[in-house]
């Protein structure tokens, strides 16, 4: 929802909350939208020189009129519980932002999905951030991107190669050691190539490891030149 009043209508509600919570930010989001929609205008409602007030702070006059009609289309037209769902991403960014520095400094995160079948087998999904030295500062917002991306990335997974590809993996079990050794064998083999050469070999170990590996994985890296997260072509442990 990128319409920036309604995007100032959650952070009013935010700002006027006691406790904070979740369930009493859905309870004050959803009563102001039944009395927006309730008012013949919204512009007449009682108290919309509050949130007027509120929109004035960060935008001036020519903005808020012209996103005006579009958030009133958007307040009448979509249901109040619909448009929760669609405010709640809205909220968590804008409280995550707010969250102070942290004390203790974060080195590592991953999210690991434990899948246990009726017949025994037991697979783990790992989804790990992988520190290339970026030098980036690891924050609650930080985080909870990584959670999203994490999130999305086992849906593929589950939507495609699928959990029996995975169970059929689990169940073909070998000795760790020796894929170790085998690795280490390849890993020496492509170290004599010229360096022109070595770059070809290295997305070959790293898929082998990845399918072969004691997990089924994926890495996420800070992409320096546009500054922003993404999967590394090696994931989903298939």
């Amino acid at each position: 929802m990128q319409n920036p009043l309604f995007v100032g209508l959650v952070s009013f509600v935010i700002e006027n909350q006691t406790i904070g919570s979740l369930d009493e930010f859905r309870e004050s989001l959803v009563a102001w939208l039944d009395r927006l929609k309730a008012a013949s205008e919204i512009q007449l409602f009682e108290d919309y020189a509050d949130l007027k007030n509120f929109w004035s702070v960060s935008l001036d006059e020519e903005s808020i009129e012209a996103y005006y009609d579009q958030f009133e289309i958007i307040v009448k037209e979509i249901e109040s519980e619909s448009l929760y769902w669609l405010a709640v991403p809205i909220r968590n960014s804008l409280l995550l932002d707010a969250v102070p520095e942290l004390n203790y400094s974060l080195k590592n995160f991953r999210v690991t999905y434990s899948l246990e079948w009726h017949d025994g087998q037991v697979g783990d999904f790992c989804c790990r951030y992988s520190d290339i030295g970026s030098g980036i500062v690891i924050t609650p917002s930080f985080l909870s991107n990584l959670g999203e991306i994490f999130q999305q990335h086992f849906i593929e997974y589950l939507i495609a190669p699928g959990l029996d590809t995975m169970r059929d993996q689990v169940s073909r079990l070998f000795d760790q050691k020796k894929l170790e050794e085998l690795l280490k064998v390849l890993s020496d083999h492509v170290n004599q190539k010229s360096a022109a050469e070595r770059d070809a070999y290295l997305p070959i170990i790293t898929r082998i490891e990845h399918v072969l590996g004691p997990d089924s994985s994926i890495d996420l890296a800070l992409e320096k030149t546009k500054n922003q997260l993404e999967w590394l072509n090696n994931g989903g442990g298939f």
